[in-house]
């Protein structure tokens, strides 16, 4: 059996064929060396740098720098970039209002419109559907005749 060298900061391997340096320290050559951590990282269990950015805050060469949130944006969910409010759409590094026309409103994801029952869109724009007489305005918003519904009124 030939020993193994473990140096300082550094264990034996499960294998017990190799050495792991222990948390806080990086393999450099044959030895274990402290992880410098920049402002606003913290230590991670990953290869490479050792470290990640806190919260709010994106890797900038060896340092975390602050993510700039423009008004009417918050922070995504990860924390590593940022998402216009609803209502508001990305353009360059700003967040700017959605036009709401007359008779509209966001769907569920904030970013586009649709007309409301009894409208349609036109020309980013809604206007009214026509309904002629003998007909009635659907659960769906379109038009349901007795007889027939005249599409160009319809949309």
């Amino acid at each position: 059996c030939k020993p193994i060298d473990v140096p300082p900061h550094a264990f034996l391997s499960s294998s017990g064929r190799d050495w792991e340096c222990e948390r806080g320290h990086t393999k450099v050559d044959e030895s274990c060396v402290p992880i410098e951590l920049p402002a606003h990282a913290y230590l991670a269990d990953s290869y490479g740098r050792g470290w990640e950015c806190d919260r709010g805050y994106r890797v900038a060469g060896d340092a975390c720098a602050a993510i700039a949130v423009p008004a009417n944006a918050f922070l995504d969910s990860r924390g590593r970039d940022w998402e216009c409010a609803r209502g508001f759409q990305r353009s360059d590094q700003s967040c700017v209002a959605i036009e709401l026309p007359a008779h509209a409103y966001f769907d569920s994801s904030g970013e586009r419109w649709k007309c409301g029952r009894g409208y349609r869109e036109s020309n980013e724009s809604c206007v009214a559907i026509e309904i002629p007489r003998d007909a009635y305005l659907a659960r769906s918003g379109g038009c349901i005749a007795i007889r027939a519904c005249n599409p160009a009124a319809q949309g």
